[in-house]
């Protein structure tokens, strides 16, 4: 959900009207709504200045309970019951609509759609089950622009000139928008860390289908039970693994799919995270970084041309040189 923390000096001339889990923050680059959510925390120092902590909208499924129930839903149509629960029980500003849906749910087992709660269940740990189940993310998309009362950069009252309508909850499998800066070695890279991992790497894979479905049968085969890569095998040494496909009850279909994960799994898996200044909130020409953008990374030292995705943003508002992001994936490459 991320956060957003700040401090109001007591001649604010809204000081006294912030209120704890109801107030609504939003933050703005120009008239673009970056970020949203309710106040939590509110503390006090000895000038009565007061340290303001907000979360972002996605904490308002904290605030709701599913009931019981059993029904057959693909999977949008359990979103679309999820909210339509969450917003039968919580205030207006705290209700979603359900928007793009990208997660792949074209394979879903009978026995996933067949949804069942037993007992009143957090609609933020339904969620989150949902994720760990089908991937990808949620992501709830801020209501919109300021479409008016604004001068210039200067926001005059955004309260008042906000759309209004429901926020959005997208459900992606991965994030589609891309940044046109670049993050370059010597110019806006602040720090970088690779680790390689070998303890995944397989270079003969045994694949397992429906039933116990095995390969021997299939095209291709040889009337073995296993696929092996010899260059790998030569790099690494003999290293069997054995993936399951449930779904699968096709022996050649089996074997396509073993090859896939052959050549998937005779890779090491590489993390990779470094972190960035976001020139954009020094120079306005620059185009700005959302958290999901694709970057170009571009570092010859370290061999590295390639592009990852924004992991996360820390925007310091009052210091914008001060802001970082991160940028990483976890890669599979042949190469060191």
């Amino acid at each position: 959900a991320g956060t957003c923390t700040f401090k109001v000096p007591v001649t604010n001339p809204l000081y006294d009207k912030i209120s704890k889990l109801k107030s609504v923050i939003r933050v703005y680059r120009d008239t673009e709504n970056i970020w949203s959510g309710r106040v939590l925390d509110e503390d006090d120092d000895w000038n009565r200045s007061r340290s303001i902590t907000a979360e972002g909208d996605l904490g308002f499924f904290n605030d709701s309970y599913l009931p019981p129930m059993s029904e057959d839903y693909t999977l949008p149509q359990y979103l679309n019951w999820i909210v339509t629960q969450h917003n039968a029980q919580v205030d207006d500003f705290k209700q979603f609509a359900v928007g793009n849906i990208t997660v792949d749910y074209s394979k879903e087992t009978v026995e996933q759609k067949a949804r069942q709660l037993t007992s009143y269940t957090s609609t933020k740990s339904e969620l989150d089950n949902i994720v760990n189940t089908y991937g990808g993310y949620l992501v709830a998309r801020p209501r919109g622009k300021i479409t008016t009362g604004t001068s210039g950069s200067q926001i005059k009252h955004p309260a008042e000139s906000v759309d209004s309508s429901y926020i959005t909850l997208d459900y992606l499998s991965e994030y589609s928008s891309t940044s046109k800066q670049p993050i370059v070695f010597g110019r806006n890279m602040l720090d970088l860390t690779q680790h390689m991992k070998g303890d995944d790497i397989k270079t003969v894979i045994i694949p397992i289908g429906k039933n116990g479905l095995t390969i021997e049968a299939a095209a291709g085969s040889g009337n073995k039970d296993r696929i092996e890569d010899s260059a790998a095998i030569a790099m690494f040494g003999r290293v069997i693994g054995l993936i399951e496909h449930a779904d699968i009850d096709d022996d050649d279909e089996l074997y396509t799919a073993g090859l896939a994960d052959l050549a998937e799994k005779k890779k090491a898996l590489v993390s990779i995270e470094l972190k960035a200044a976001d020139l954009s909130l020094l120079d306005a020409d620059m185009d700005s970084f959302h958290t999901g953008d694709s970057v170009h990374i571009l570092s010859p030292p370290h061999n590295l041309d390639t592009t990852l995705p924004v992991k996360s943003m820390r925007i310091d508002l009052v210091n914008p040189d001060k802001s970082e992001l991160v940028i990483g994936a976890d890669l599979r490459t042949l190469t060191g």
